[in-house]
C-alpha cells in the first residue's frame, strides 16, 4: 500500500511504515500547503512539522505493532503445540481414570459374596459307622479374619440335625453343633462368607488411591487444556486486534500524509486548531483512531500522578475564578463609591438649599437651634406683637421643613434612577454567563485530560504530544489545549 503526502513524495510505504527521520520541510511543499488550505506560511509550516511528529509516532506504533505481533504468533504457535501435549495427556488420563475406576468398582461390592477361610476346627466333618464303632456327635468351632456375613449349612444325612448355633452376624466366630445318629454315617460341611470388599479391604484402599490420584490428574489437565483453549482464543482474539490496529495506522497515515484533505474543514475550525498548536489538536483534526496501548513502552514517557493532572486542571479552573471574582469585586466597589458620592451630594445641596433660606448671618446649626426654641416656646403669657413673630416663625420653619421634604423625595428619586442606570452600566450578568461557560469548559478539559492519561489506551495524538515537547508541562498544555477545543465544540453542538 503506498502513502503519500498530497504535496511532495517524501513519505512512501509499501506494507508498513519505513523509518521515520526528521528533515525540515521544503519551502516549495509548504507554499502549496499554504495555497490549498488558505492559510498563512507559518501555519502551513506548524502543519507540516507536526504533521511529521504524527507520521514518526505512527511508524513507531505500526514497526511495535508488527513486531509485537510476530511475537504473538511465536507464542500462538508454541501455545498451539503444548495443547496437543496437553490433549494427548488428558486423553490417557481418562483411560487410566476409567481402568482403575473398574478396579475400584470390581472390589468394591458386596455381592456376589466370596467364601471366607476359617481356623479352629474342620469345616468338613464325616464320619463312618462300623461295627463296633459309634459315630459321634460334630461340633464346628470356626475363626475367619474378615466379618461373617452369610452361612451356608450343609447336611448330607437327613438324620442328622444341626443344634446349638452361635453366632454374631458380622461376627468372626462361628460355632455349631451336628446332632448324629451314632449308628448311621454322618457328613456335614460349613462354608461362611463376606464381602468382597472387606475381603479385599487392603487392596481396595490401594486401588481407591490411585483412582484418587488419577483422577485428580486428569481434572488437573483437564482444567489447563480448558484454560488452553481460552488462551488460545485470546491470542487470536489479540492477533487480529494488533492487524486491526496494524490497519489503522496505515489509514491513519494516509489522513496525515494528506494534508490537502484538510481543506474541507471550516476555515474556522481549521484556523482555531492551527492557532492551538498542539499535535493532538491536529490528530483531533484529522480523526486519528490509532491508540497506544498504557503498557507499551511508547508510554513510559507518560505522567502518571492523576494528583498532578487533576490539580494542573483545577488551576486553570481557579484562575478563571480568580478573574470573576476580581471583576465581580470591582463592579460591587463602584456601586458602593457611586451610592457614597450621591450620599455626599445629597446632604451639600440640602445644606446649601437650608442656608439660603436662613437670615442673614445665621448658619444653619444656629437656624435649627432657633428653629427647635420657636416650636418649643409656648405661645400663653405672650403680648400680640410676638405671638405674631413667633407664628410667623413657626410657619416658616413648616414650610422648609416641607420643602426640604420634597427636595428629599426628588433627590431619593433622582438617585434611585440614576442607580438603575449605573447598574445597568456595570451589569456583569453577561460577563459572569461567559465566565461560568469557560469554567464548565475547563472543568470538563481537566476530567477528560486526566481521563485520557490514566486510560488502558492512550490516543496517539497525545504521544506525539510528549514526543514534540521537550517538557512534560509543555505536553500537558498540549493536549489541554487540544481537548478545551473539543470540550468547546462539544458545547456549541449542544
Amino acid at each position: 500500500m503506498e502513502c503519500r503526502r498530497v504535496v511532495g513524495e517524501r513519505w512512501e510505504f509499501c506494507g508498513h511504515m519505513a523509518p521515520f527521520s526528521y528533515s525540515e520541510p521544503l519551502n516549495g511543499e509548504v507554499e502549496d500547503i499554504a495555497r490549498i488550505l488558505r492559510v498563512d506560511l507559518v501555519a502551513a509550516t506548524t502543519l507540516v512539522r507536526k504533521c511529521d511528529v504524527l507520521t514518526a509516532t505512527l511508524s513507531t506504533l505500526q514497526d511495535s505493532l508488527i513486531e509485537e505481533g510476530k511475537v504473538l504468533k511465536d507464542d500462538t504457535a508454541i501455545r498451539l503445540e503444548r495443547q496437543k501435549v496437553l490433549t494427548k495427556g488428558l486423553d490417557e488420563a481418562k483411560v487410566t481414570v476409567s481402568r482403575k475406576q473398574d478396579q475400584v468398582d470390581r472390589l468394591n461390592v458386596t455381592e456376589p459374596m466370596e467364601r471366607l477361610e476359617t481356623t479352629g476346627t474342620f469345616s468338613s466333618q464325616s464320619d463312618k459307622w462300623r461295627n463296633l464303632h459309634l459315630v459321634p456327635d460334630f461340633y464346628f468351632d470356626l475363626v475367619t479374619y474378615f466379618p461373617i456375613r452369610s452361612v451356608n449349612l450343609i447336611n448330607e444325612k437327613k438324620h442328622s440335625k444341626w443344634k446349638y448355633q452361635r453366632y454374631e452376624y458380622g461376627g468372626k466366630r462361628f460355632e455349631i453343633r451336628l446332632k448324629n445318629n451314632p449308628l448311621r454315617s454322618a457328613s456335614a460341611r460349613v462354608e461362611l462368607f463376606g464381602w468382597p470388599k472387606e475381603i479385599h479391604r487392603e487392596e481396595l484402599v490401594r486401588k481407591s488411591r490411585e483412582l484418587l490420584s488419577a483422577t485428580q490428574r486428569r481434572d488437573t489437565l483437564r482444567a489447563e487444556v480448558v484454560q488452553g483453549y481460552s488462551d488460545l482464543e485470546q491470542l487470536q482474539s489479540k492477533d487480529k486486534s494488533y492487524a486491526d490496529a496494524v490497519d489503522q495506522c496505515l489509514k491513519d497515515l494516509q489522513k496525515v500524509q494528506d494534508l490537502g484533505s484538510l481543506r474541507y474543514v471550516a476555515k474556522e475550525r481549521l484556523a482555531n486548531y492551527i492557532e492551538a498548536d498542539s499535535v493532538h489538536a491536529l490528530a483531533i483534526l484529522f480523526d486519528l483512531k490509532s491508540a497506544v496501548p498504557a503498557t507499551s513502552s511508547m508510554c513510559l514517557d507518560l505522567p502518571k500522578q492523576p494528583a498532578f493532572l487533576f490539580l494542573y486542571g483545577r488551576r486553570q479552573v481557579f484562575l478563571k475564578m480568580k478573574e470573576y471574582t476580581a471583576a465581580a469585586g470591582r463592579m460591587v466597589n463602584e456601586i458602593a463609591q457611586e451610592k457614597t458620592r450621591r450620599e455626599q451630594d445629597f446632604h451639600l445641596e440640602a445644606e446649601t438649599m437650608l442656608n439660603e433660606r436662613l437670615a442673614t448671618g445665621m448658619s444653619h446649626i444656629e437656624f435649627m437651634s432657633l428653629g427647635r426654641e420657636i416650636f418649643d416656646t409656648p405661645i400663653i403669657g405672650m403680648d400680640d406683637e410676638q405671638k405674631k413673630l413667633v407664628e410667623k416663625s413657626q410657619s416658616a420653619m413648616r414650610k422648609l421643613q416641607n420643602d426640604l421634604e420634597l427636595f428629599r423625595e426628588r433627590k431619593e428619586k433622582s438617585f434611585q434612577a440614576s442607580q438603575k442606570e449605573r447598574l445597568a452600566q456595570f451589569d456583569c450578568k453577561p460577563e459572569t454567563e461567559a465566565m461560568a461557560k469557560d469554567l464548565a469548559v475547563d472543568w470538563v478539559t481537566n476530567q477528560a485530560v486526566i481521563s485520557i492519561l490514566s486510560a488502558e489506551k492512550v490516543p496517539i495524538g497525545v504521544i506525539s504530544a510528549f514526543k514534540g515537547e521537550s517538557k512534560t508541562p509543555d505536553g500537558i498544555s498540549s493536549i489541554w489545549r487540544a481537548e478545551r477545543l473539543k470540550a468547546l465544540e462539544v458545547k456549541i453542538v449542544k
